[in-house]
């Protein structure tokens, strides 16, 4: 048996990652792509020198085994295959099955041997197959067919009052940048405001109620809408810098719809509520419509603590 990841649970560079980082913030691109993917730190045999290096899992007939599978590869979504068996989504975390943005990605496979005890070495593991990179009808199935449990023990008791609605698109840009070899930086915002990290820190700013360091306009919706999963844009993609914040009362029930956009190309990245869980209520393809879109979305209900952003529309209240 195999134990199969395509765009996997971790990378692997030969170079130092902390060199790469400040050669991809000098020359204003992002950092190059892995030279492998990894599972539990190990490539596999797939690559160079690596076949003393594959992640081996004893497992015995009959047995149920739980596996806690973690995309800790941050901009890659995966594939997960067993060869040969079935298994059941029990709680999902993080991971979106596939990229179909006109961009290069690392598509290299990582893999890992399930060996049931007793059986020999000598026997000739067998890959599963696996959709392709770019499969979105696939993709999109299986999204649909994620559920929390909302049983007794564990109900959904998802909020129906809306305090607050957020509109937050997610964007690539180019910036000018002084110290950058092409004189441009590659970019990300929320509504066109890319985040700049202060000199000290903010929980300790606003406890000490410290002035200058960050403001609290940031915008519920982006300033200027457009058509943001049309024709890829490659004009007006300077964004505005600044530490700006949402301040939202206590206890409210906020309605965050996290819309992609194509401005150079489609973003898959992960979002996290620091210190919260919240609800995926819905997901769908295209500009998110407010009039229609809340009776025709694929609704989901499901909590989470951190949710992967695509080249769709997720609503989280």
């Amino acid at each position: 048996m195999v134990l199969f990841l395509e765009n996997g649970a971790g990378k692997w560079w030969n170079n130092d990652v902390e060199e790469l980082v400040k050669q991809g913030n000098k020359l204003g691109l992002p950092p190059n792509m892995s030279d492998a993917h990894t599972i539990n730190g190990k490539p596999c045999p797939l690559f160079p020198c690596s076949e003393k290096h594959t992640y081996a899992l004893e497992a015995e007939q009959g047995k149920t085994y739980l596996l806690r599978i973690i995309n800790a590869a941050l901009n890659d979504e995966l594939f997960f295959a067993i060869t040969g068996h079935n298994m059941t989504v029990i709680f999902h975390v993080a991971a979106r099955p596939f990229m179909d943005a006109p961009v290069s990605v690392d598509n290299k496979t990582a893999t890992a041997i399930l060996q049931y005890k007793g059986i020999l070495n000598s026997v000739q593991p067998v890959l599963p197959q696996l959709p392709a990179l770019n499969n979105t009808a696939f993709a999109l199935n299986y999204d649909d067919k994620l559920r929390s449990l909302n049983t007794a023990q564990l109900p959904a008791n998802l909020p129906l009052k809306v305090d607050r609605h957020l509109f937050y698109t997610i964007c690539l840009g180019i910036n000018p940048c002084r110290t950058c070899l092409n004189g441009t930086q590659l970019t990300a915002s929320l509504n066109s405001i890319t985040f700049v990290m202060p000199k000290i820190g903010l929980l300790q700013a606003h406890f000490f109620n410290t002035k200058g360091v960050f403001i609290t306009d940031f915008p519920d919706r982006p300033p200027t809408p457009f058509n943001y999963t049309g024709a890829t844009l490659t004009a007006n993609l300077g964004t505005k810098q600044g530490t700006r914040f949402s301040k939202i009362a206590f206890n409210s029930t906020v309605d965050l719809v996290l819309q992609d956009t194509n401005l150079l190309t489609v973003e898959s990245h992960p979002f996290h509520l620091h210190g919260y869980n919240f609800f995926v209520v819905g997901s769908g393809i295209g500009n998110f419509d407010p009039k229609k879109d809340p009776t025709t979305l694929t609704w989901l209900t499901l909590l989470r603590e951190t949710q992967w952003e695509f080249p769709l529309v997720v609503g989280l209240p």
